[in-house]
């Protein structure tokens, strides 16, 4: 089969992979039951159009991938392993319909996220035998599918506290702004972790340079012409030290950390 007749399957296999990744990673974080405070102690239960449809749309995600990317592994190595993954996913799906009718529980949630996610990096590894193109541009492909849904999200949401300003009554855009707040506070849980790791970054930062450093030691003592210039430019980077100071990216990741950690409270003033 030629490129050309491999392109729709090829589209249609990645969006059914970027649906899986993006409707399956709010079920997943449902499933966790993760809890934040926002005013009173709450549980994030996030839902783009409503539970059961949520879920539907994400069975029917996995049986399209599973089939499709059985279609693509026909006739080559190492199919059968393919056809094995896709036949456990499809059997959780057909069990989890007939037994929980469209609301998987949490054990379910995981063993599905887990096997259709393992086709998608089964396929990606082998995408030049089967979908005709490198790795990268395929996981890329699935990767812009699953970011259109969730730029679909913040757009409407942004839209919501611009129109809100203008009118305080608007209602437009209101439900999404729900689903980003709760998106927002996602890693809520790690905070304590990353507090403890950022006040004792002074210990194990130098270890890890220390260690990344010993990794990247070259194995041959020979110095050659490209070495020898990259010698050079090193020497003269060290008497310019003083334009590192002016290095644009630590103001740019202190912004952003200050984005984020502060973003949540911008969304209601009061």
């Amino acid at each position: 089969m030629t490129p050309q007749t491999d392109r729709w399957p090829s589209q249609i296999l990645a969006w059914a992979f970027g649906t899986h990744l993006f409707l399956g990673s709010i079920l997943l974080v449902n499933a966790l039951q993760l809890s934040f405070f926002y005013y009173f102690p709450r549980k994030i239960e996030i839902s783009i159009m409503d539970p059961r449809t949520d879920s539907v749309v994400w069975l029917v995600s996995i049986v399209c991938l599973s089939v499709l990317s059985t279609w693509f592994w026909r006739g080559k190595k190492n199919s059968t392993v393919q056809a094995g993954m896709s036949a456990i996913a499809i059997a959780l799906v057909i069990a989890t319909l007939a037994v929980s009718q469209g609301h998987p529980d949490a054990m379910m949630v995981y063993g599905l996220f887990t096997v259709a996610t393992g086709e998608l990096l089964f396929l990606a590894r082998h995408s030049q035998t089967t979908t005709n193109e490198s790795s990268k541009r395929f996981l890329s492909r699935v990767l812009v599918y699953s970011l259109v849904y969730a730029v679909a999200v913040e757009v409407s949401s942004a839209t919501h506290y611009v129109a809100k300003s203008l009118d305080p009554s608007s209602g437009i855009g209101m439900i999404d702004s729900g689903i980003e707040l709760q998106w927002s506070y996602v890693g809520y849980g790690l905070l304590p972790w990353l507090y403890v790791a950022f006040l004792f970054s002074w210990a194990w930062v130098p270890l890890v340079l220390r260690l990344s450093r010993r990794t990247d030691t070259p194995s041959s003592t020979s110095e050659t012409p490209l070495q020898s210039g990259h010698q050079q430019m090193t020497a003269k980077s060290d008497t310019t030290r003083l334009s590192l100071l002016l290095d644009p990216r630590p103001f740019m990741a202190v912004a952003v950390a200050a984005f984020i950690g502060y973003y949540p409270y911008f969304q209601n003033p009061p």
